[in-house]
């Protein structure tokens, strides 16, 4: 197949997609915001919202990202992690860090994580919680935000 060279010309004359190409659109939004320190080993939950879809055959995405972790003291190993649930089902939106060596304190850095689920029937909350393990791990630290996302996409 040759390559084709596209200009802004060709860019402003495409009006879609081939019909072959499955498309989606987001037919809902939601998110929620935590600037509250958590400090936690692994199971609180950062921030959360409740999300009804318009469509139990959709599919929702799904991104929490937290602003500032932090590992506080010495002396343990431990890792941040974060993970995303609807209602009791933990999603396949999950992120970890590398870990912190026992050594190091005053360790800091964020985490982001993404995935998507089956939508369902009714009003569900949507949590991002932590998952990590060790002790000081603190998230949302210094009031750096923890936004959590929910796009409902038509399929």
């Amino acid at each position: 197949m040759a390559l084709t060279k596209i200009n802004n010309n060709t860019l402003s004359a495409i009006t879609g997609l081939p019909a072959a190409i499955a498309t989606g659109k987001i037919v809902k939004a939601a998110y929620a915001v935590n600037t509250t320190e958590v400090t936690t080993s692994g199971g609180a939950v950062i921030t959360s919202l409740s999300f009804t879809p318009t469509n139990s055959s959709n599919k929702v995405l799904l991104f929490a990202n937290c602003g500032q972790i932090r590992k506080a003291t010495a002396g343990t190993g431990s890792a941040a992690s974060m993970n995303i649930f609807v209602g009791s089902t933990e999603t396949n939106a999950r992120a970890s860090n590398e870990g912190y060596p026992e050594s190091e304190s005053d360790t800091r850095g964020n985490i982001t994580c993404l995935g998507y689920h089956d939508c369902w029937s009714g009003a569900e909350t949507v949590a991002a919680k932590s998952a990590g393990f060790g002790s000081g791990i603190s998230y949302s630290y210094q009031s750096a935000p923890t936004t959590l996302i929910v796009l409902e996409v038509e399929v």
